[in-house]
């Protein structure tokens, strides 16, 4: 009886997961025992707008290097990996010149738009948020590649422990600020960068061939899809996680979104320790299985079966608990924001528990696939969280609606991958 269990326990992929996971577990516990005190130093108006800020960017970089970072796992050469790295860098800098022209048309032509007036000044900053998360997805990728889960860690610590303690100091020597909340985003990601670029050697030159243009121009079309399936699903991917403050700020204000973000930073921080983790290890090792022709199925079971039943426990106190504990941890100004929790909760088991399925359509190149069914994601979140709004209700009315249809379009990824893995065979 113990046999299998503790051979699932030895294995390199649960090794893996528990390196990284462990090292993020740190890195997130930094921002969790430091939020009560940020939160007490910050408005809840001003976490909407660096909310706002921080979701806009992460709509755009995700998609800035038109997911080619997300190649540099796949080929069986470290030459090609590298290319697609390199590539991946050129692409997201043109994208972010291409932004600033973009965003300086919108406040000359739309200054009275909503997120115009929340950001200000803020929102030409967008760009350069862009450009350090871009560069470090693909820096990222290069280390998952090479299995060097360690400096991946070493990143994320840097990154959390930055933009907390940055935002603590701010606002203790000069009070609530939207721009001491981005100012802090914004050099958490440089600390990350800086620690995921040593050893790292750019242009080094044994891998010269990955830097040549013609080089690089071959891996463009050769991994097409990439750009032409994969970044469009993840543009709708992100937009639709990133609805609720998107469209709360249009339709109740900073305020609301203030208390959502915090909520749903609290909500899912335990658990996207874990499901980052996964992803990561998971990719790489369903990436060599589809190389060696292996079955897939029993590993995505097995996986998503683990996460649903690592989460159950905290949603459960989530649900129940959520208001009181999370008033008791940030205040009574805060008691709001543990009532989206609770709200918030099912959801995030949900997409938590299928977190290995995605990584299916990467794998098996189904990024036509992934695009169709994101796009109808998109197309209901918004359905779910304006129509409430439409007829009269509430922020909480918005958000249930909400939670129920993403429920529902999360398991229908999870029959999807099945259904792809079992005529990968």
């Amino acid at each position: 009886m113990n046999a299998p269990i503790n051979r699932i326990l030895s294995s390199g992929f649960v090794r893996n997961v528990r390196k990284l996971a462990g090292g993020n577990a740190f890195a997130q516990a930094i921002t969790l025992l430091l939020t009560p005190v940020v939160a007490r130093l910050f408005t809840p108006e001003d976490f909407g707008a660096a909310a706002l800020f921080l979701s806009i960017g992460t709509v755009i970089g995700t998609v800035a290097s038109l997911r080619y970072d997300q190649a540099i796992v796949l080929p069986a050469s470290d030459d090609d990996g590298y290319g697609l790295l390199i590539l991946s860098l050129l692409v997201s800098l043109i994208f972010a010149t291409l932004l600033v022209l973009l965003l300086v048309s919108a406040a000359v032509g739309m200054p009275d738009f909503q997120w115009v007036t929340t950001l200000g000044t803020w929102l030409y900053a967008i760009p350069l948020v862009v450009v350090l998360m871009s560069i470090t997805y693909a820096i990222n990728s290069w280390w998952v590649r090479k299995k060097n889960y360690s400096r991946i860690v070493v990143g994320s610590i840097a990154q959390n422990a930055v933009n907390s303690g940055s935002r603590i100091g701010y606002g203790l020597i000069f009070g609530s600020s939207v721009g001491g909340l981005i100012l802090g985003t914004m050099l958490g990601f440089v600390f990350k960068l800086a620690a995921l670029y040593q050893g790292l050697g750019l242009f080094r030159k044994d891998i010269g061939a990955g830097l040549k243009v013609g080089r690089l121009r071959k891996l463009a079309v050769e991994y097409r899809q990439f750009p032409v399936y994969a970044a469009p699903a993840a543009l709708l991917k992100q937009l639709t996680e990133n609805l609720p403050v998107l469209l709360l700020s249009l339709m109740f204000g900073p305020a609301v979104v203030g208390f959502y973000a915090i909520a749903n930073r609290l909500v899912r921080m335990p658990v996207g320790v874990i499901a980052g983790s996964v992803r990561t290890v998971f990719l790489q090792r369903m990436a060599e299985k589809k190389n060696a022709g292996v079955d897939m199925r029993k590993d995505l079971i097995w996986s998503v079966a683990w996460m649903a039943g690592i989460g159950l426990l905290p949603t459960l106190l989530l649900i129940f608990t959520g208001e009181l504990a999370l008033t008791w941890l940030l205040g009574e100004r805060w008691a709001m924001a543990g009532r989206y929790a609770a709200i918030l909760a099912p959801w995030v088991l949900v997409v938590f528990s299928l977190t290995p399925a995605g990584t299916i359509f990467v794998v098996l190149r189904k990024q036509a696939l992934w695009l169709r069914m994101q796009t109808a994601r998109a197309v209901l979140a918004g359905a779910a969280l304006y129509i409430p709004f439409a007829i009269g209700g509430d922020a909480e009315d918005s958000l249930m609606t909400f939670v129920v249809i993403g429920i529902l379009s999360n398991l229908s990824i999870l029959i999807t991958s099945f259904k792809l893995v079992s005529g990968a065979r």
